[in-house]
């Protein structure tokens, strides 16, 4: 699934639409960010759409608590939590796709 295999890789969530087609999503270290959030499509018969695809924009701080959600076209969110260093600010980000898996609206 995840291309990147080096150092963490975990919580990873799931989502299908109405065809079968899925997202994965999950938190870990990616070839560009060492805490990131990082997306996947696949058929519905289990083989890749593309790359994986780190999510998350801000790459300061600790990205964790991936989640997803698809609605019934393939439309999907990723939501995450964000830790600022020095480690005491918290935030909540969400990024919208369209259906052909484009990032379509941060929302943070």
């Amino acid at each position: 699934m995840n291309e990147h295999t080096e150092g963490y890789q975990g919580n990873a969530n799931i989502a299908a639409d109405a065809d079968g087609n899925f997202v994965i999503v999950w938190d870990g270290v990616g070839a560009d960010d060492v805490s990131g959030v990082f997306v996947r499509r696949f058929n519905a018969d289990g083989s890749p759409r593309g790359s994986q695809v780190r999510v998350n924009t801000v790459t300061s701080g600790s990205q964790g608590g991936a989640n997803v959600a698809m609605n019934a076209t393939g439309q999907f969110v990723v939501a995450w939590n964000h830790q600022d260093a020095p480690w005491t600010k918290y935030r909540i980000f969400a990024q919208r796709f369209g259906s052909d898996g484009q990032p379509v609206k941060l929302i943070k």
